[in-house]
C-alpha cells in the first residue's frame, strides 16, 4: 500500500513539472469569435467572461460603444467590435468579456479556446486596417488577431 502512495506522489510531481515546462515562457490568450473573425485577448487582462448580460443601451453614444453594464457595482462601457468592422449585429445575445483596465466590456459571439502562445509564434502585421491590431498568430489554420487593449481603448475614445 505504501509503495502505491509513493508511486502516486511521484506521478503527481512529474505531472506538475511537465505542465510547468510545457507552458513556460508562453502567454495565455482567450480566443473569441466576432462575426467571422477570431481575436485573442490576453488572459491576464480579463476579469470575467459572461453570457447574456443585460446591457443598458444608450442610443447617443459614439461607435463602437453601445451602452453600459453594471458588473459587481462597477459600471463598464460596452464596446462592440463588430461596429468597428462595419458588420451589423443580427443577434440579441450579448456575451461580454470584462476587462481589468479601462472599464470596458467587449461584445463577442463565442469563446473558442484558451491558448498558450510562444513569442515566436506571434507575427507582426505591417499595415492593419485597425491600429489596435498589430499582431496575429495562426491557430487551426485560422488567423487570430491579437487585440492591443490600450490601442483599442484609444481608438474607441477618439472616435
Amino acid at each position: 500500500m505504501e509503495e502505491k502512495n509513493i508511486l502516486k506522489a511521484r506521478a503527481l510531481k512529474i505531472s506538475r513539472e511537465s505542465k510547468k515546462s510545457v507552458h513556460e515562457g508562453k502567454k495565455r490568450f482567450i480566443v473569441i469569435r466576432v462575426g467571422k473573425k477570431h481575436f485573442a485577448v490576453r488572459y491576464e487582462e480579463i476579469i470575467f467572461i459572461g453570457q447574456n448580460r443585460e446591457i443598458r443601451i444608450l442610443p447617443k453614444v459614439s461607435s463602437p460603444f453601445i451602452g453600459i453594464v453594471n458588473f459587481k457595482g462597477t459600471i463598464f462601457n460596452v464596446a462592440d467590435i463588430k461596429l468597428l468592422l462595419n458588420q451589423s449585429d443580427q443577434s440579441n445575445k450579448k456575451n461580454l468579456i470584462f476587462l481589468k483596465k479601462y472599464f470596458i466590456a467587449l461584445v463577442y459571439d463565442d469563446v473558442d479556446d484558451l491558448v498558450f502562445i510562444s513569442g515566436n509564434a506571434i507575427k507582426s502585421i505591417s499595415n492593419s486596417d485597425f491600429n489596435f491590431i498589430k499582431t496575429f498568430y495562426s491557430h487551426d489554420e485560422q488567423d487570430v488577431y491579437i487585440i492591443n487593449l490600450k490601442e483599442f481603448y484609444e481608438t474607441c475614445v477618439s472616435s
